[in-house]
């Protein structure tokens, strides 16, 4: 690919996010059911629940080991990281794979998060159970 084309490629990325984005702080908006005709919701599975010990079991992979950013997200305060050649990372992402994109429950020293990754992966969020969620304003 061309200079231009990589340039074009992340804009269009960079843009998909953004769309992303503003689509799940809508539904947020909008209540935990936005769509009254069930035809038209989005047939969505559930996020499948993982078992802490078949995540985080100090072999496989080990959050401590990553660099991570304090973040505000939509939803409230969130941890990042983007350290994508880091191994620990590449064994996180791969797992947020095989479980559907979240892992929930990961016990770590100073309490239980939720896992998930950016579309593009090349970001991973966590945030602590007993961090507040925002809640949308009416």
């Amino acid at each position: 690919m061309t200079e231009k084309q990589d340039q074009t490629k992340e804009a269009i990325l960079l843009f998909c996010d953004a769309i992303d984005a503003a689509t799940t702080q809508l539904r947020k908006n909008l209540g935990a059911n936005p769509f009254k005709n069930p035809t038209i919701a989005p047939k969505q599975a559930p996020a499948p629940e993982v078992k802490p010990s078949a995540v985080f079991d100090g072999t496989s992979w080990n959050p401590k080991n990553m660099t991570w950013t304090a973040g505000e997200g939509p939803a409230g305060k969130l941890l990042v990281t983007e350290d994508v050649s880091n191994v620990e990372f590449k064994k996180c992402l791969k797992l947020l794979g095989e479980a559907g994109g979240n892992i929930y429950g990961v016990k770590e020293e100073d309490g239980q998060y939720h896992y998930w990754s950016s579309q593009r992966g090349d970001k991973i969020y966590k945030r602590r159970k007993d961090w507040q969620i925002k809640k949308a304003s009416a």
